[in-house]
């Protein structure tokens, strides 16, 4: 099961739940990245069943081509113009200040 805590930008309020980086659930793996055309922080597809997908490794026999189609688009507008989310900055996706992690959140569990 995975963890999505919250992150908050003090200069324009926006506020997102989100792993704080790779993050392995039952079925999905996920990483936090910023959509360039939706500007939100959005939990990306990246694997499934414990395995992360590359498109420069041969994955043969471990995802299916419905699960590859999925990976890598903004789980929001379904978009694939993406980046990381980094995990050294934190940029909010709006006013690219850096976003804190709330220390007394409501912890969510996924997948």
């Amino acid at each position: 099961m995975g963890i999505l805590y919250k992150y908050i930008c003090n200069n324009c309020e926006y506020n997102v739940h989100s792993s704080s980086d790779i993050d392995y659930g039952m079925f999905a793996v996920i990483e936090p990245h910023i959509c360039l055309d939706c500007q939100q922080v959005t939990s990306v597809l990246i694997g499934a069943n414990g395995d992360i997908y590359s498109r420069y490794a041969d994955n043969s026999g471990r995802f299916t081509k419905a699960e590859i189609d999925s990976f890598d688009k903004c789980g929001d507008c379904d978009s694939n113009n993406i980046k990381p989310w980094s995990k050294y900055n934190r940029r909010c996706p709006k006013c690219n200040n850096r976003m804190k992690q709330d220390k007394n959140p409501e912890v969510m569990l996924w997948d």
